[in-house]
């Protein structure tokens, strides 16, 4: 599912508040609340890399899962930012 890595050692999934800050956007990606472009300024999660709108922020889940491992000391389960 996540990658080959995951057989390396035992792994637990963890839930963690979202923490988001303003990211600057080089190339439009899609919101993954509204999944319209987020242009030239978004907001990103600093706990799972989820992009969004800054008018989005309040739509998305307080929650989001997060993979510790001993090999990565925490890896997303949404693509990075």
């Amino acid at each position: 599912m996540l990658g080959g890595w995951m057989e390396c050692c035992p792994s637990t999934v963890e839930t963690q508040r979202h923490v988001f800050k303003v990211k600057k956007v080089k190339k439009a990606r899609p919101c993954q609340v509204c999944h319209t472009p987020v242009v030239k300024v978004g907001s990103c999660c600093r706990v799972c890399k989820y992009l969004v709108h800054k008018a989005c922020e309040p739509k998305v889940s307080t929650l989001t899962l997060v993979l510790r491992c001993c090999c990565y000391l925490s890896v997303g389960l949404v693509r990075q930012c």
